[in-house]
């Protein structure tokens, strides 16, 4: 019997790493990684007449292998102007369990402290949420989505701390090797 290709999700809060750990360790391992970021400014540009969450399951529906997927488990705003005011799920349950019935899915959880996670975004170029409560508030978030997804896929989460990326890479890279090896 032949297995299902596997999803490695990668989440959590803007600015924890995510986005240059998981680049390098993929190209150290040639696998494919898909940016949920993308996948919805593609939407926004093209102005579709579904909901985004439908459309990003849609184009993850698509892959054909192993695929890492750069998301965030929460969405939350980039703006301070933007401020969230309640949780709300990147995936629903309809979506993981399409997902689910195609792929083997793994999470992964990067996380920091809030004051660390709040010190990258202020010497941060781009223009992401600098306030305290806000930030706390994000990194909260994510973890409670992760936390739902694992409930309702039935799979842990490998929490990363990324505080040094160069040892998170090395971490994720042995967090995949694992799961590639399992049947």
């Amino acid at each position: 019997m032949k297995s299902r290709p596997k999803f490695y999700f990668v989440g959590g809060a803007k600015g924890t790493g995510k986005t240059l750990v998981t680049s390098a360790a993929c190209l150290e391992l040639n696998l494919k990684r898909v940016e949920t970021g993308k996948i919805v400014r593609d939407y926004l540009s093209r102005g579709l007449n579904i909901p985004y969450r439908d459309h990003i399951a849609h184009c993850l529906m698509e892959e054909e292998q192993d695929t890492l997927i750069d998301t965030h488990y929460a969405p939350f705003p980039c703006l301070e102007r933007e401020k969230k005011t309640a949780f709300s799920r990147g995936l629903e349950k309809e979506h993981l369990e399409k997902l689910a019935a195609k792929y083997d899915i793994k999470l992964c959880l990067f996380y920091l402290e809030s004051d660390e996670l709040l010190k990258r975004r202020i010497g941060d170029s781009k223009k992401r949420i600098t306030t305290k409560d806000l930030v706390s508030d994000e990194l909260i978030f994510n973890e409670m989505a992760a936390k739902i997804y694992s409930q309702e896929l039935k799979t842990p989460i490998f929490y990363l701390r990324n505080d040094e990326r160069i040892s998170s890479k090395e971490r994720l890279l042995e967090w995949i090797t694992t799961h590639s090896q399992t049947i």
